[in-house]
């Protein structure tokens, strides 16, 4: 591996319910590939458990040990991830719990081989958002000890 930035926003193990919005994006100067097989051979770990489409993208969905990745089916620039659309891609399909809670959102990216070449990788937009759901005055009094 030559390089893997990244990017995180940390939480206190909260409910993912509680979110109406986890995503994250990029804007970089050599295409992703995100479309299975490298020219090294890599794909993610484990094997094919499904197939989602998520705003309109494809993705193969890889499950290996406690990881999930979602494969997109071609190589793009420039992008958004909508992590929370996958989460709940994960919940709709019983891969994991509808209790499940979130410590930490990453976003990256390894580059794992240039050929042996020097390459020049610009990277102009790298983020992650996230947005918790408001909650209505009458729920909030609910929650309220009295």
């Amino acid at each position: 591996m030559e390089t893997y930035p990244c990017v995180q926003k940390n939480f206190k193990s909260v409910p993912v319910r509680s979110f109406r919005l986890i995503r994250s994006g990029f804007t970089e100067s050599m295409p992703a590939n995100k479309s299975g097989l490298d020219a090294e051979g890599q794909r993610p770990a484990g094997n094919v458990i499904g197939h989602a489409t998520i705003y309109g993208q494809r993705f193969s969905v890889w499950h290996g040990g406690t990881d999930f990745t979602f494969l997109l089916n071609h190589n793009e620039t420039s992008g958004v991830t909508h992590i929370l659309a996958s989460i709940n891609w994960l919940i709709n399909h019983r891969k994991i719990p509808a209790s499940v809670t979130l410590a930490q959102v990453n976003f990256g990216w390894e580059i794992a081989s240039t050929d042996g070449k020097a390459k020049d990788f610009t990277v102009t937009n790298y983020w992650p958002h996230t947005r918790r759901a408001r909650i209505s005055a009458s729920r909030l009094a609910a929650r309220l000890p009295s």
